[in-house]
């Protein structure tokens, strides 16, 4: 049985859909150093010949049917992953994903909290069968940080993170009710542990597909063009997370100060992270002290007004989707602040980005560059820094990641500080 159920991905592994969400998730846990297993009915052949085929991360602790005597719903399989992870005095703590009812069943006898995922059962079995929470597919679950004593799915900055979401995607709502969905509550759990926040807004039935440029474009611009700054200057009322790192916001009537600030904090979270690399560090306090002040002094000169626009701040195919019901887009996870609004543009350069020239140019069709006209697409070579910094932060070791911005930053010193 071994040897034949080693065949199946080699015979079937091209009909394999990959569910939305589960490689980031995985990704995710890996980043953040949490221990996490994998419990299977199958056979350990079956399972290391997918995870080669799939060209997943092997899991530090992984149960398979030659581990136990009962499959699932009988809980020994999990419970003998808890043990292995040293979680047998935590589970209370620890989430279980599972696709069917006798392993969420399973879950719950072992005493964990269960997410259920409704690829393969409909969401009434799932629920009948004791699951604390279903979801369609796994592109809404997060993992913000963990403890060594068990999962914790908020840090101690939670707050921060929930409390910038709300108010975020409530500015957002505000001037594009059917393209963001609306906030209702952030808050704390009154009896978890650990201590654990939460951020509510109406539940959009998504499907997980890059938006149309026309719409999507459309409706992004009408935020930019629209929003005011309350004070008139860069920032936002309150800090906000970009990933898991914190964003303070603060006023700043210099769009030069305030993006120079943002930058040099995350580029010092991404040497903490990732360590030194000299050469990548010199050249950064050139873009700091030449670069930013030749691409972004202009844009305030020469008697020229940039407007605060409202921006969403972390807007890539992942933080937008398809409302099933409408068949419009729908975007959402914003760290929004007040900002040049070409700087939205900026996380679209990446290469790891799925918007495109079409999107682009939808854009600008709406809103035209920002003078001096021929400097914008530098401006957004500039403002992608930002975003591939807070990749390398989330998802670290990826050098491609790094090498991209150290190029990006050289064609920049040579175009604008070569004699520096």
């Amino acid at each position: 049985v071994n040897q034949i159920e080693g065949l199946i991905p080699l015979k079937y592994g091209s009909d394999v859909k990959e569910i939305p969400g589960a490689r980031r998730l995985l990704s995710a846990l890996l980043e953040a150093g949490a221990p996490w297993a994998l419990v299977t009915s199958c056979t350990r052949r079956l399972l290391e010949a997918w995870l080669r085929l799939l060209e997943l991360p092997s899991p530090p602790v992984s149960v398979t049917a030659e581990d136990v005597s009962m499959g699932k719903p009988d809980p020994a399989c999990y419970r003998l992953a808890l043990e292995q992870c040293g979680l047998g005095e935590q589970q209370a703590a620890v989430l279980v994903i599972d696709d069917a009812p006798a392993g969420i069943r399973a879950g719950k006898a072992a005493g964990c909290q269960v997410l259920a995922v409704a690829t393969t059962h409909d969401v009434e079995r799932l629920r009948d069968a004791g699951a604390d929470w279903v979801v369609r597919d796994l592109s809404s679950v997060k993992v913000l940080g963990h403890e060594d004593k068990g999962w914790r799915w908020t840090t101690e900055g939670g707050n921060v993170m929930m409390e910038g979401e709300f108010n975020s995607m409530t500015e957002l709502h505000k001037l594009s009710p059917s393209f963001v969905p609306k906030p209702h509550a952030w808050g704390k759990f009154r009896l978890s542990n650990p201590v654990t926040h939460f951020f509510l807004c109406d539940f959009i039935d998504m499907e997980n597909k890059i938006p149309e440029p026309g719409p999507f474009c459309t409706r992004l611009a009408e935020i930019h063009l629209t929003s005011q700054s309350p004070t008139g200057q860069f920032g936002f009322t309150v800090p906000n997370c970009h990933g898991k790192i914190v964003q303070s916001n603060d006023w700043d009537p210099s769009w030069t100060s305030y993006f120079t600030k943002l930058l040099v904090s995350f580029f010092a979270k991404e040497i903490e992270t990732n360590g030194p690399w000299l050469e990548y560090e010199q050249v950064f306090k050139v873009i700091v002290r030449t670069v930013i002040p030749q691409l972004l002094d202009p844009l305030q000169a020469k008697g020229r007004v940039l407007k605060p626009s409202l921006v969403h701040g972390d807007l890539w195919q992942e933080n937008a989707a398809i409302n099933r019901s409408t068949g419009e887009p729908v975007v959402f996870d914003a760290s929004a602040f007040y900002t040049h609004n070409e700087y939205e543009l900026g996380t679209w350069r990446r290469e790891l980005i799925k918007f495109g020239v079409s999107h682009f140019n939808e854009y600008f069709s709406k809103i035209h560059p920002s003078p001096p006209v021929d400097q914008w697409d530098d401006r957004i070579r500039l403002y992608s820094l930002k975003f591939n910094l807070a990749h390398m932060i989330g998802w670290p070791k990826a050098p491609f990641v790094r090498e991209e911005i150290y190029n990006d930053m050289k064609y920049l010193i040579h175009k604008y500080a070569d004699g520096d």
